[in-house]
């Protein structure tokens, strides 16, 4: 994934895989294939001025050494990148009730809206220290309509800490911690 000329965000939207922390892509016959942060090789293709990587797909920062530190130690302990955003899959008796959302209902292009608004008009709560971090997870941690949203920096990483209620068959987000920080 050659990138240049590069903007001080980039964001992808589609599926991952917390299995091999591998997103998705398609390719020019119209097959889909998958790539890893290895594929991506950020310490060739991402050295002009990208800030962020905030990957909108399933998993693929999940704090392990497969995904989210894979990710991390190829960009984030090279100072490649200011930041890491994306989404955790949280998983209750061997299932995903909590994931990054859809695109094909509009949630994904919500959550979007809301981070672009916390990112220009509203101060998000400071929880990282560094503002675009901090709108992303604001934007998550939306108490109608949580997501596991996780951001990285060098040396931590905060996740958005959502249950599940099975009695009402939705999402919540933690009222005693609502956000949860770790070193890595």
């Amino acid at each position: 994934m050659l990138v240049k000329n590069q903007a001080d965000i980039l964001y992808y939207s589609g599926h991952g895989y917390r299995r091999d922390g591998g997103l998705e892509r398609w390719g020019p016959n119209g097959c889909a294939s998958k790539f890893t942060v290895n594929d991506v090789n950020p310490a060739a293709n991402w050295n002009e001025d990208l800030d962020y990587f905030i990957i909108g797909g399933c998993g693929v920062l999940y704090p392990d050494n497969i995904n989210g530190f894979a990710w991390g130690n190829a960009t984030l302990k090279k100072n490649l990148l200011k930041g890491l955003a994306g989404y955790a899959v949280i998983y209750r008796w061997g299932i995903a009730p909590f994931s990054a959302p859809a695109d094909n209902k509009g949630e994904s292009t919500r959550k979007i809206q809301s981070f672009v608004f916390f990112l220009l008009y509203q101060q998000p709560v400071n929880r990282t220290g560094d503002r675009v971090l901090d709108a992303w997870l604001a934007a998550n941690a939306n108490r109608r309509k949580p997501r596991p949203a996780i951001v990285y920096t060098k040396n931590r990483y905060w996740q958005v800490n959502v249950k599940w209620d099975w009695w009402r068959r939705r999402v919540y987000l933690d009222p005693i911690k609502p956000i949860i920080d770790n070193p890595w």
